[in-house]
């Protein structure tokens, strides 16, 4: 798969189809399993990097987990916000407005592969994460080369 990345037209694609609930959504037994990789620990803080529509703050609370979301797009962190997700901002992954140590687990789920910089990415979840924390990230993203033709399939388009 060959992928260009530039990060205004890369929102804007985002923000297309998160505008015609195109985006296909994992089932909560996903997070689920995410969150339980970690072995949480009640009070504990989460940031998902990439978030999306928020699945995975919807589902984090079940651990007893204070969970917040940053993703680059607007239309996703609205509709993270209309179903209930809880606290989730629009930001760049590759500077991401949080504290340094700020955070106990930080996840990222088939998006790291998506930065332009995913370095830079990397280092900042890193920065953000607590000295004993734990971070989940997962490449490539789930979908694929199914999401690729199915995208192109919607949209005429290569993405």
């Amino acid at each position: 798969m060959i992928e260009i990345r530039h990060t205004e037209e890369m929102r804007m694609s985002y923000d297309t189809i998160y505008s015609r609930d195109a985006m296909p959504q994992h089932w909560d037994t996903f997070f689920e399993w995410i969150i339980e990789l970690l072995e949480p620990q009640t009070g504990r803080r989460l940031l998902d990097v990439c978030c999306g529509e928020g699945q995975s703050l919807r589902v984090a609370p079940r651990y007893g987990l204070q969970a917040v979301g940053v993703d680059f797009s607007q239309v996703a962190i609205r509709e993270a916000a209309h179903n209930g997700a809880g606290v989730a901002w629009v930001g760049d992954a590759q500077r991401l407005p949080c504290a340094d140590a700020s955070f106990d687990y930080v996840i990222n789920l088939g998006s790291l592969e998506h930065l332009e910089d995913m370095a830079q990415g990397v280092r900042e979840m890193a920065r953000v994460l607590k000295p004993d924390g734990r971070c989940c990230i997962m490449v490539p993203n789930t979908f694929g080369y199914f999401w690729t033709i199915w995208y192109a399939g919607l949209t005429g388009e290569v993405f």
